[in-house]
């Protein structure tokens, strides 16, 4: 990008305006006006009526890269992503600077704006938001500059918890109206307690995962509904949807679905001295 410069032009009695390359203003005629155009295409107007147009956009670039530091977020820890764009040309970064880049934060759900983050490239043609997690679920983070679109993706969560529990502690997390919890267990075939499972309004009844150190059987919300038998020793991803008051566990390859009574919060996640739970996810739906 070529960078003008107008000189000492300050005033009607101001000295001769330079640019190289570009207009030279007369002796003792300064700026009346600066008038942006295009995001890099402004006019000046001279005191003795003239005009002149100068285009900073003099680079080039035929593409961009979006990476992002974070894939997951957790809103009830305040976790926050940057996502980033590089204008590229023929696949290279280019320092090209002043560029506008657009961030439209959407919902995959039902494409519905959730937020915009604008940021201008610098001087390695790179441009940086953050976007503060809100619990809204799985987005599209779509980059837009000039024709050029990129979409990356970020899970939203309520609440992300890494934590490995291999013992009972209580949590009291709220959950919405409908929700959707992901989570791991994995269960040695060691011998008891051996238990792993998610406690859902305070009560003795309503759990859902390895409730019993007995057997192996992964249960919804009660022991006459048995999902599966889990595997020895190894992490299995399971997913609980609530849906109006439907009630659906899967493990990828099983699933069952009840009509339950209303989930209000996750009580406790319990887990054992020969079997854990970890990577829970509670996002709405």
């Amino acid at each position: 990008m070529t960078i003008y410069n107008l000189g000492n032009i300050k005033g009607e009695k101001g000295d001769r305006g330079e640019c190289a390359p570009g207009p030279t203003g007369p002796v003792g005629v300064g700026i009346k006006s600066i008038e942006q155009i295009t995001h890099k295409k402004f006019k000046f107007c001279l005191t003795d009526g003239s005009e002149y147009i100068i285009d900073y956009d003099t680079g080039s670039f035929d593409g961009m890269v979006v990476v992002c530091d974070k894939s997951i977020l957790s809103a009830a820890d305040g976790e926050f992503a940057t996502v980033s764009a590089q204008l590229t040309s023929g696949g290279f970064p280019v320092p090209f600077a002043g560029e506008l880049i657009t961030f439209e934060v959407r919902k995959q759900s039902d494409d519905s704006l959730v937020e915009t983050l604008t940021d201008i490239t610098d001087g390695t043609g790179k441009a940086s938001v953050e976007y503060f997690g809100k619990g809204v679920g799985d987005l599209n983070i779509k980059v837009k500059c000039r024709s050029f679109i990129e979409i990356y993706e970020i899970e939203d969560c309520i609440r992300y918890n890494t934590t490995v529990y291999s013992s009972s502690v209580t949590t009291e997390w709220d959950l919405p109206t409908d929700f959707k919890v992901e989570f791991i267990i994995n269960s040695t075939s060691g011998p008891d307690p051996n238990f792993a499972y998610l406690r859902f309004n305070d009560s003795n009844t309503l759990y859902c995962g390895k409730s019993a150190s007995r057997n192996r059987n992964v249960v919804l919300f009660d022991e006459s509904n048995i999902l599966h038998t889990i595997p020895v020793s190894v992490d299995t991803k399971y997913v609980l949807t609530y849906d109006d008051g439907v009630a659906t566990l899967t493990s990828g390859t099983d699933s069952i679905t009840i009509n339950q009574a209303n989930v209000e919060s996750i009580y406790s996640v319990n887990g054992s001295d020969n079997a854990s739970i970890k990577n829970i996810k509670i996002k709405p739906l």
